[in-house]
């Protein structure tokens, strides 16, 4: 019977994971725990001998109200007295 590898993941730079499992793994994510904005999934996986692999998954978290913004756009110029809504 072949032995299982061990997955820890772990969000962002965090040194503890927040969950280890054995695979082959089925895990559900709450980004609810989250702040808005982005972040990394990083996933490692650890066979019976020690061989390790490693995937970073960036993703962005929007959770909060959305924000919608009129008067300005994203990295547009800029002077004077700018009306918002």
């Amino acid at each position: 019977m072949d032995e299982e590898s061990t997955i820890f993941i772990f969000i962002d730079d965090e040194p503890r994971p927040i969950a280890e499992v054995k695979s082959p793994v089925n895990f559900e994510l709450d980004t609810r725990k989250l702040v808005d904005g982005n972040h990394t999934l990083k996933v490692v996986s650890k066979d019976p001998s020690g061989k390790e692999g490693i995937r970073l998954i960036p993703f962005v978290v929007r959770n909060g109200p959305a924000i919608a913004i009129e008067g300005i756009r994203e990295n547009a110029g800029a002077d004077g007295v700018l009306p918002l809504m």
